[in-house]
């Protein structure tokens, strides 16, 4: 086995906003049965898409969406984004769509849906569940949707840099540098950029046996743009030369836990392709979280980050992921430490994901007792999680054949 790089999260950093320094979590409790894909709220029908009629040519209808679960039931893939909302299912039946909120604890207010609008034919507006279940509850509603919507080119660049290697085999590692539009994204991205950072200045001229190639992508939060574009511009020869893609997208979760993309499709069915040798990714990622004394949870493929072009190009995937909303149970509290009841990252998407969250105090100063957080960023799970990553790429860089020899990918 290759020796991992210096540990980023050795080096001296800045003192925690609460809390102690790092130190061990609680024991691991045995993980509970898988819970129910999609939560449905109370009272929401799920036999079917319901509709109502809207002003517009051909008397078409809204698609009143209820929650994230009808959208599969629908046929309707779901990544949190608008560009997957733009399927030929939803557009033939379709003058517009209202995107109601869950109705679960934390989704009742009404949100703006956030990805591309590239082919977007119709509007496409978000409201909360209340309003949502009065539409689509509502014999005989009519419905009139108006948009304003500003346009300007904007040009966004990702980043690429890449070690001294065999230029014949490439590992690449990435993660997005953009934020939602809400907030200065210090979780998302801003922990997984920092990761892939620290691990470039630890490699800087060293020959890691394949090239790694790194890579701060730009658009993610915009439908995935820099990570599209890039893979959709290289010549085949130059895709067969990647024999992995390692994803890191929020990383530092302050209330977290460990997840690991589900390579071996023993979880969840993923909404994307998992080619060959993904599983093996997962195995690796695996072994260097026990390295630390830790376990895992697989990480559903839900095609929402930047891993996506390169599995539909047939790329091996693997990657790192620590919560995003969503409460944690009882059982995650007593794995991962952290409170239960409260979201894995309580500023989600939200203006407070900085380092001086104004929002929930209370749990904070909580978390705070558990572990070493300062604003919306764990320590010492960044620490983790980047110690994770350059163990795993700088081990698959240097042993290829752990990837191109595996498999057990899994295909939808």
């Amino acid at each position: 086995m290759h020796p991992a790089p210096p540990a980023p999260g050795q080096q001296a950093g800045p003192t925690p906003t609460y809390g102690p320094a790092y130190g061990p979590q609680p024991a691991a409790a045995p993980w509970p049965p898988a819970q129910p894909y999609r939560p449905t709220p109370p009272g929401v029908p799920t036999t079917s898409l319901p509709r109502t009629r809207a002003e517009g040519p051909g008397s078409r209808t809204v698609g009143i969406v209820f929650a994230l679960s009808l959208l599969l039931a629908a046929g309707l893939l779901y990544a949190e984004r608008v560009d997957v909302y733009d399927g030929p299912v939803l557009l033939t039946v379709a003058a517009g769509v209202v995107i109601m909120n869950e109705g679960t604890t934390g989704r009742t207010g009404a949100f703006t849906p956030e990805g591309s609008v590239v082919g977007l034919t119709v509007p496409v507006v978000g409201t909360a569940y209340d309003v949502g279940v009065e539409l689509a509850s509502t014999p005989g509603a009519r419905l009139r949707l108006v948009q304003e919507i500003d346009r300007a080119p904007v040009i966004a660049s990702s980043i690429v840099v890449e070690t001294v290697g065999d230029p014949d085999v490439v590992v690449m590692v990435g993660a997005h540098l953009d934020s939602a539009p809400d907030g200065p994204g210090m979780n998302d991205n801003a922990s997984g950029s920092a990761a892939l950072l620290a691990l470039a200045e630890r490699l800087a001229g060293t020959d890691t046996g394949a090239t790694l190639r790194l890579a701060w992508w730009a658009g993610e939060e915009l439908g995935l743009l820099g990570s599209n574009a890039y893979v959709a511009d290289l010549p085949q020869a130059e895709r067969d030369r990647i024999v992995a893609y390692l994803n890191v997208d929020m990383i530092a979760s302050p209330n977290a836990r460990f997840e690991v993309y589900d390579g071996d499709g023993s979880g969840r069915p993923p909404l994307v392709p998992v080619p060959d040798g993904s599983a093996a990714i997962e195995r690796v990622l695996q072994g260097a979280l026990a390295a630390r004394g830790e376990s895992y949870v697989d990480s559903e493929l839900d095609a929402a980050s930047d891993y996506v072009a390169f599995a539909e190009a047939g790329i091996p995937i693997g990657g790192l992921f620590t919560g995003a909303s969503g409460a944690k149970s009882d059982a995650d509290a007593e794995r991962y430490g952290g409170l239960a009841g409260v979201d894995y990252d309580l500023c989600y998407h939200q203006a407070c994901d900085s380092l001086t969250p104004a929002e929930a105090p209370e749990a904070y100063e909580k978390l705070g007792e558990r572990t070493a957080v300062m604003g919306n960023i764990n320590l010492r799970v960044l620490d983790l999680m980047a110690d994770t990553l350059a163990t795993a790429a700088v081990e698959i860089a240097a042993n290829p054949g752990l990837v191109t020899d595996g498999a057990g990918g899994w295909q939808p």
